[in-house]
């Protein structure tokens, strides 16, 4: 959470044309395997939106940031396969 406050800090620093109440955080991504991560968890029965433990305590942080409108979570899968392009999703609790 600390760092998120910093980057967003540091962001409005090193832009002079904006400020915080210009700017709405509309939630966070992930990027590695994460499509397939997702896809597990809802295998795995973790709930609706399928996030495992650490992706689900990162979304009630945004959720909070992100209030009284939802968070999104955009999973991006940086991996390849053969024959499978990358996947891109996003999931809104």
């Amino acid at each position: 959470m600390e760092y998120h406050r910093s980057m967003f800090e540091m962001f409005i620093r090193g832009r002079g044309d904006v400020s915080k109440e210009q700017l709405n955080i509309v939630g966070w991504y992930a990027t590695g395997g994460a499509e397939k991560q997702v896809i597990q968890g809802l295998a795995q029965g973790q709930g609706q939106n399928g996030l495992g433990t650490y992706s689900a305590l990162i979304q009630n942080f945004y959720e909070q940031e992100t209030a009284p409108y939802p968070a999104v979570h955009v999973a991006l899968d940086t991996g390849t396969e053969e024959g499978v392009g990358a996947g891109v999703r996003a999931y809104v609790r």
